[in-house]
């Protein structure tokens, strides 16, 4: 839970996300079902392409996007395949493709790298899961940023959310 935890009276520490906190939600498609196999093309196995998402319902106050896109199911724990923050929005529907790399912030993956890295499971079948958040106000952030400093600075400016996953399993 990103490490943030409050003290309570009772004597608990108890884990919050700033993350989960909000009950809106924002519809994000691509061109594969949600839980659905994402084309090769997407993969290592492909040319490695980043799929156009389509994030819809966005609320009208939100000034910036954050993506973070990641594989729960990687042995060694999550990893990050992707943080982009400071997504510009100026529409209910906005397109997220290889093109808004150069108007967003890149943060640092799990193999240390200021990119996209295109799935590349070890073994299984694993889910990627692409997720969207609008916030209230854009961040005070430059790139090479680790996740936990973004979930840190996006705290209590989500307005809302939306999540698609996508699977893959080599042959």
């Amino acid at each position: 839970m990103f490490g943030i935890r409050f003290f309570v009276p009772w004597g608990k520490n108890v884990p919050v996300s700033p993350l989960s906190s909000q009950n809106i939600t924002m519809k994000i498609t691509a061109d594969f079902q949600n839980n659905g196999l994402m084309p090769i093309s997407y993969t290592c196995d492909g040319e490695g392409r980043f799929p156009s998402l389509t994030v819809e319902e966005i609320p009208v106050e939100t000034q910036a996007l954050v993506l973070i896109v990641d594989d729960p199911d990687a042995p060694a724990g999550t990893w990050n395949h992707l943080l982009l923050a400071n997504i510009p929005v100026d529409n209910a529907v906005i397109t997220i493709s290889q093109n808004t790399f150069d108007t967003a912030i890149f943060g640092q993956n799990s193999r240390g790298d200021l990119a996209r890295w295109a799935p590349c499971p070890p073994g299984g079948t694993h889910r990627y899961v692409f997720k969207i958040y609008a916030l209230s106000q854009k961040l005070e952030i430059s790139s090479w940023f680790h996740k936990d400093r973004l979930v840190e600075l996006m705290w209590g400016r989500v307005l809302a959310q939306g999540e698609l996953v996508g699977l893959y399993t080599r042959k």
